[in-house]
């Protein structure tokens, strides 16, 4: 009898996740608001709902007789995904530790209890308190939506006339009373992935270098890279970091995604997420491991025992393609990425003729991503050139 899984999310970081699972046999099912959203079109089922909204996920779970859920590439879906797993002992991340990892205060406080090297933080309820908490802590700070993801929401602060506008930025991400205030930290930024199994024990700890886009408001991730060329005193300490990490939030039976700081104090946690990673992440762990990466999360959400052993370590990097302006797509010249494609190099664009490329200003804000192996910074930037040359645009 085939079996059934459920999916959140339909956008363009779940279609591989909704692909993966069909060309393993399996029924598809992906709840997701309406809008243009790829994963529809590609799954057996939509189902027409918010993926916040626990409850009705529930039911409809429980109709569809699901036999897992999952999800990537999103912090929003989580909390939902967590609930469905505790109401119908699914495998996955419990509803607690999915309220720790989507929280950043409830995070900063597991991290601050169980020992975790993470930066100094206070909570904002008001311009007031944001004020005095960047006091205290001393500027530079980070001034942060609790619950958002993709950048969204989050400003560094350098200036004291700045604190006001950070601060109401964030509160209008946010759905909680509060903001974070933290310590900015100045370090060599990178992710780790990997995997927990059903005892909360990491199977896998992938670091790996990041490429950071800058814009007049923040940073955001723009791609990644592996391996991460590092001392393997740094590798063990980031080890170390990972599972502390991972234990404080309660993760279980899921992947995770974490974003680290290396500097001359040691690794610090900033933040770690019950799901995969986006920008290309996945992708790029199946390339560098050998393992499809999609499949260990579907296989996992099924409760199929996974295993990593015999992972290569094969060189490769990714970036997402952004854009400082908005502009309109007048063409595309689809000869020339082809020919680039027939020559190793992953191109996938989200936009066609008469779509709209909006200016870069969070992670969200991608209109394609560029793949390689075995190749330097300079040389993914100059195929991203080639590429991007290729969109006409008004």
């Amino acid at each position: 009898m085939m079996r059934t899984l459920m999916i959140l999310g339909a956008g363009i970081y779940q279609l591989p996740l909704i692909k993966t699972a069909r060309n393993l046999g399996l029924r598809t099912i992906v709840v997701t608001p309406p809008g243009n959203y790829p994963g529809i079109q590609e799954a057996d089922l939509w189902c027409d709902a918010d993926t916040r909204d626990c409850e009705y996920i529930l039911e409809i779970a429980r109709a569809q007789k699901i036999d897992g859920i999952c999800t990537s590439g999103t912090d929003v879906a989580v909390r939902s995904l967590g609930y469905v797993c505790d109401a119908l002992r699914l495998p996955g991340i419990t509803y607690e530790a999915a309220r720790n990892a989507t929280d950043k205060r409830l995070m900063k406080e597991a991290f601050q209890n169980h020992g975790v090297s993470t930066a100094p933080f206070r909570i904002a309820h008001d311009v007031a308190e944001a004020r005095t908490a960047a006091k205290d802590i001393g500027l530079p700070v980070m001034m942060k939506a609790t619950d958002s993801s993709g950048s969204r929401g989050i400003s560094k602060v350098s200036r004291e006339e700045d604190i006001d506008r950070a601060f109401q930025e964030s509160s209008e991400i946010t759905r909680n009373s509060y903001v974070i205030v933290e310590k900015f930290i100045e370090g060599f930024e990178i992710g780790v992935d990997g995997f927990v199994d059903e005892e909360g024990n990491p199977s896998i700890i992938l670091p790996h270098g990041k490429f950071v886009y800058t814009t007049d408001a923040a940073s955001i991730p723009q791609g990644h890279y592996f391996p991460l060329n590092v001392e393997k005193s740094v590798v063990a300490a980031i080890r170390n970091e990972a599972v502390k990490a991972s234990q404080a939030l309660g993760l279980s039976s899921c992947a995770f995604n974490s974003d680290v700081l290396i500097n001359d104090d040691g690794v610090h946690v900033i933040e770690m997420g019950g799901r995969t990673g986006a920008t290309c992440i996945p992708e790029l762990i199946s390339i560098h491991t050998g393992f499809n990466w999609y499949e260990k999360i579907i296989r996992v959400a099924l409760g199929e025992q996974v295993s990593f052993d015999g992972a290569t370590s094969v060189p490769c990097m990714a970036k997402i393609l952004v854009s400082p302006i908005t502009s309109r797509v007048e063409s595309i010249r689809w000869k020339t990425i082809h020919q680039l494609e027939q020559n190793g190099v992953e191109v996938v664009l989200d936009v066609r003729k008469g779509d709209t490329i909006h200016q870069v200003e969070n992670g969200t804000d991608r209109f394609g991503h560029v793949i390689v192996r075995e190749r330097s910074e300079d040389q993914l930037d100059d195929l991203i050139n080639r590429v991007e040359s290729c969109i006409v645009r008004s």
